[in-house]
């Protein structure tokens, strides 16, 4: 008689697949537990998803980034409280044909007043209000180079508009500041007006996250294909780690002395012990590009 795997409880892993509009693609959150078992899908069945990129929780609720350039929109599911159960469509937070949206790559909050939004089209972040969806006020910082709300509403701040660098998106609770990764500048800290605070020097970074438990920002660098941690206070790095697993790492996310991030070529998610630095793959053969990670909530709320 052949056991029965032990799977660990929450927090779970929730990861955005690429997906698209062809046969085959994956317009869907997966879920697994943090030793590598499937444990299906987190939205309703029947969603108008085609092509998924960031995520964050707001309480009951995920936030998701409808990434197609044809079909950009910002969409809320309820029920991320109930961990194992399929979460429903609330509203279209920020619409399609919203100006600015075009290939929108990650999404943050500040757990109070506003949603941020990177868009990778348009090589920028945009700031919009949680409750209602509509644009907040344009970034002080932008405010003051004359840029008017009526030309650009929510627009939070604006990288080189000939290059389309700008990917994922952290916030830091306590700091108040915004870690905006973008492939062609390195990470950027922002305050909460829009005022860049300094950089944190990473090769072609494409992920960002802030680990609670840790109080670091973690980042992903396509272009050494490593992981790498950062104090948020001084702007230092902590740690690097790099490892043949770790091919075009993507989504991260920490969980107590562990890292998990996707290895988009090598379409896996791998866990690193951030003490010894050793590496494993727990979640093989993705059945397609997987995109975004973030933990689930670890108990009913």
């Amino acid at each position: 008689m052949g056991q029965t795997r032990a799977c660990l409880g929450p927090p779970y892993l929730y990861l955005t697949m690429h997906g698209g509009e062809d046969d085959g693609d994956v317009n869907q959150v997966y879920i697994y537990s943090r030793d590598g078992c499937p444990l299906g899908e987190a939205l309703e069945e029947y969603t108008e998803l085609n092509e998924l990129r960031g995520m964050t929780l707001w309480g009951d609720s995920i936030l998701l980034a409808n990434a197609n350039r044809l079909d950009s929109f910002i969409v809320q599911y309820k029920g991320a409280c109930r961990s194992m159960e399929s979460m429903k469509e609330m509203r279209v937070i920020v619409p399609f044909g919203t100006p600015g949206i075009d290939h929108p790559y990650g999404v943050t909050t500040d757990r109070i007043r506003y949603l941020y939004v990177s868009t990778q089209g348009s090589n920028s972040v945009y700031r919009y209000y949680l409750t209602t969806g509509e644009a907040a006020p344009v970034s002080p910082a932008l405010a003051s180079e004359g840029v008017q709300d009526d030309d650009y509403p929510g627009l939070f701040a604006q990288f080189d508009q000939d290059k389309d660098g700008t990917r994922n998106v952290a916030w830091h609770p306590d700091q108040r500041l915004l870690f905006v990764a973008n492939k062609d500048e390195g990470v950027v800290v922002l305050d909460e007006d829009g005022y860049e605070l300094g950089r944190l020097n990473a090769d072609k970074p494409i992920s960002v996250s802030f680990c609670d438990g840790r109080d670091s920002i973690f980042v992903s660098s396509k272009g050494d294909d490593s992981v790498s941690e950062w104090d948020p206070w001084t702007f230092e790095l902590v740690g690097k780690w790099t490892d043949r697993k770790l091919s075009h790492p993507a989504g991260l996310v920490c969980h107590e002395g562990s890292l998990f991030v996707v290895s988009q070529d090598e379409n896996s998610i791998v866990e690193v012990d951030l003490e010894s630095g050793k590496m494993w793959v727990v979640v093989d053969k993705l059945d397609d590009k997987g995109e975004q990670l973030i933990l689930s909530h670890t108990n009913r709320c």
